[in-house]
């Protein structure tokens, strides 16, 4: 699964956050870093 997602991101399919850290843009998929971080939830919902 991580394989597909990881396909996924590399082409920036699915993704619908931009995060952004010393001017870098990173973009994200919200429900991946909600189940994959210790950020709130709150936090990534006031984002979007």
């Amino acid at each position: 699964m991580m394989d597909r997602l990881n396909e996924q991101w590399k082409i920036d399919q699915f993704t619908d956050i931009t995060l952004i850290v010393d001017s870098k843009q990173f973009r994200a998929k919200k429900a991946v870093l909600i189940v994959c971080s210790q950020i709130p939830k709150g936090t990534l919902m006031i984002l979007h």
